[in-house]
């Protein structure tokens, strides 16, 4: 009986320090899973802050392009600043490509044939209108006949 006693506590002791062994590996499992989510969340917000900043740097773009015709700054300052927000677009396109997957784990297989087909589709129009004779007056043959109104014609 002393012997089963004995036996007992070893096994019992023997178990409290494989449970003592294993929960700091299981624990950082845990926190491995924990990282992992903040690593995605900490991606997530930048990329939506990238994203921001695209299409604030697009906006300025335009906006300084409309300065400029406008007479608002001068062709230097142009210069300058376009040359700036360009420098940050290309910086912060490159971020985003870092950060974003291949577009081929994105989309699915399908979404693959469908988008060959639109391009296909594309070209063939873009080729089909640049065979079409070319009028000499588009403004005359896009009225209907009947409603051209010249000065050799009676009124």
């Amino acid at each position: 009986m002393e012997n089963l006693l004995s036996l007992l506590a070893a096994v019992g002791l023997l178990l409290f320090l494989f449970a003592y062994t294993v929960r700091p590996l299981v624990a950082s499992k845990r926190e491995d899973l924990t990282l992992a989510e903040h690593e995605e969340n900490t991606r997530q917000e930048e990329l939506a802050d990238l994203l921001f900043r695209q299409e604030t740097l697009l906006a300025a773009l335009y906006d300084l392009q409309l300065d400029l015709e406008m007479g608002k700054i001068s062709r230097e300052d142009f210069e300058r600043l376009n040359a700036r927000y360009r420098a940050e677009a290309v910086r912060v396109l490159q971020r985003l490509d870092e950060l974003q997957e291949p577009v081929s784990e994105q989309v699915p297989e399908e979404a693959d044939a469908i988008l060959d087909e639109w391009i296909e589709t594309t070209v063939r129009r873009a080729r089909l209108r640049q065979a079409a004779p070319v009028s000499p007056d588009p403004v005359r043959e896009a009225e209907p006949t009947g409603t051209l109104h010249d000065s050799h014609s009676p009124h």
